[in-house]
């Protein structure tokens, strides 16, 4: 990947598939993300204080794996440090699981967080 400079305000949209193969069967899973930089921040988690790029983001995923249908929708914010990459993340969303006619929704909400890293010589925390 080539390193992208963000314009605050700014959208970019990557959408991709993936291809996978279990004992259910050949899977391919399409996702769309937008990420949309709305500044940068001091962040403090347990890995350390970073001034970070913050990013709402979004991503809708879709995969059908021997007829199971899963779509997940998910919004929220990540933040990107140029040295350690992604440090925080949030998001809330749902999924929906319909398998052999009958349809289930699940209400979530992820958080991540870098807890400690050594990246290209530099240590955290």
């Amino acid at each position: 990947d080539m390193s992208r400079r963000f314009v605050v305000g700014e959208t970019i949209a990557i959408d991709y598939g993936v291809n996978s193969t279990s004992a259910a069967g050949n899977t391919r899973t399409d996702i769309k993300s937008t990420y949309r930089l709305v500044g940068k921040e001091s962040v403090t988690i347990e890995a350390g204080t970073f001034t970070a790029c913050k990013f709402e983001s979004t991503l809708d995923l879709r995969s059908d794996t021997a007829g199971v249908k899963l779509h997940t929708e998910k919004t929220g914010f990540l933040w990107s440090d140029p040295t350690f990459g992604m440090i925080k993340q949030s998001f809330e969303g749902t999924s929906n699981v319909n398998a052999h006619g009958y349809t289930s929704s699940t209400e979530h909400a992820d958080q991540q967080e870098l807890i400690r890293a050594t990246m290209g010589g530099a240590q955290r925390p």
